[in-house]
């Protein structure tokens, strides 16, 4: 759970583990490995970072050291470092996703159809 005072953002961890009091972090993917997926899983494993550290006192005083990402379909575990530059970078996209939001600003139109887009009731975009 990430909360801040702009936005609030909720997830579950497929699994969290604990060798010699460092944790580790294990996200399941029913997936192949493919490279298209790793910027995905890396920011996923990121917030999961960021939230184990922002609010949650069971983890509170506990060092995270290993994030991976295990492909059912390929059978892969992918180990990603853990990245503090990248979480810094994190805190400042959710903060300007949140102030976009509460400022209705929700950039240009990408999709090309509003007719049938799931977005078209807060699209800018002039149909």
């Amino acid at each position: 759970y990430l909360k801040d005072r702009n936005y609030a953002l909720n997830g579950v961890i497929d699994l969290i583990y604990e060798i010699d009091g460092k944790l580790g972090i294990i996200d399941y993917k029913n997936t192949r490995l493919e490279a298209k997926y790793k910027d995905k899983f890396k920011k996923q494993l990121h917030l999961y970072v960021l939230a184990l550290r922002d609010q949650n006192q069971e983890y509170e005083c506990k060092e995270i050291s290993e994030l991976k990402v295990y492909t059912i379909k390929s059978k892969k575990l992918i180990d990603f470092e853990i990245d503090e530059e990248y979480i810094n970078d994190l805190k400042v996209e959710l903060e300007q996703v949140a102030f976009n939001i509460h400022e209705n600003n929700f950039g240009s139109c990408k999709c090309g159809d509003c007719k049938y887009c799931s977005y078209k009731s807060i699209c800018n975009q002039e149909v």
